[in-house]
């Protein structure tokens, strides 16, 4: 399924910095990526309740040291003695120079071999190796969310044109509970009330109505339907994009035992499929 995004502008806000923060895996068999990106390559995988270091974020990402049961491969030529000889290395997801760097070494940077494939060998990934992982299956241990502060100000988005390019990056205060929010029922994880986009097509909430919510939006991944977001508010606008594909961005909120964001919508555009 192919998206054509009809809209000029779209609005997304800078990721707010986690760095060193410890947090917890809350999805078995989760994918961790060389880029922030879903058709990334995959360099390994994490299980419920291992623990990952994030140290930074880029929209709905997370970047996280790799784990050392991650192997990571750099060319056994730049290696001797468990150390690099050479100025710099790249360390990749895989062995040979066609798979994505994960990061870099310096010489004399020591390294713990795991495995040898031909000319190329699995190491231990040193620190500073980074892998990716989408920040709503990771939760913070401890109290999950501060107490909102009320706030007349409102955030200001990053403008980004259809090229990609942001215009302006301001931010004023942290985002307030929306109706029908309460901070007991929020769940502990990364990202509460942040700015976040969502792409599908709307459908109505079959059979009740979902925490005074009316429409969601499904998706098509690998031939089966799946649920993306809950929408709440502009229903008129969306009763009448009923089986049409939108993307909405706007405000997000995961709540306790909801895998899915409870979207609020600043906009809602119009998308094309092919």
């Amino acid at each position: 399924m192919k998206w054509l995004i009809t809209a000029g502008v779209v609005s997304v806000v800078a990721a707010v910095s986690l760095a060193g923060q410890e947090t917890r895996v809350l999805s078995n068999r989760l994918n961790l990526r060389a880029r922030p990106l879903e058709g990334s390559e995959v360099v390994g995988q994490v299980n419920q309740g291992d623990l990952l270091v994030v140290l930074s974020a880029e929209g709905e990402w997370a970047e996280v040291q790799a784990p050392s049961h991650l192997g990571v491969w750099v060319k056994g030529e730049f290696l001797k003695d468990g150390r690099v000889n050479a100025d710099k290395v790249n360390v990749r997801s895989g062995p040979g120079v066609s798979y994505r760097s994960v990061g870099f070494l310096c010489s004399g940077a020591t390294v713990q071999v795991r495995d040898t494939r031909g000319d190329w060998v699995s190491i231990v990934p040193p620190d500073g190796i980074t892998v990716w992982v989408r920040k709503e299956y990771l939760e913070m241990p401890g109290p999950p969310v501060p107490s909102p502060v009320q706030t007349n100000e409102t955030d200001s988005l990053v403008s980004v044109a259809a090229d990609g390019m942001p215009e302006q990056s301001t931010t004023h205060g942290p985002a307030a509970l929306p109706e029908g929010v309460r901070l007991e029922n929020l769940a502990p994880v990364l990202g509460q009330g942040a700015v976040i986009k969502r792409r599908g097509v709307v459908e109505r909430v079959p059979m009740a109505i979902f925490r005074g919510v009316e429409y969601r939006l499904v998706d098509e991944v690998e031939g089966k339907k799946v649920k993306v977001a809950y929408v709440r508010g502009r229903d008129t606008e969306m009763a009448e994009l009923l089986g049409q594909g939108v993307i909405v961005t706007g405000r997000g909120w995961w709540l306790s035992g909801e895998r899915w964001p409870l979207l609020y919508p600043d906009s809602v555009a119009r998308l094309h499929l092919e």
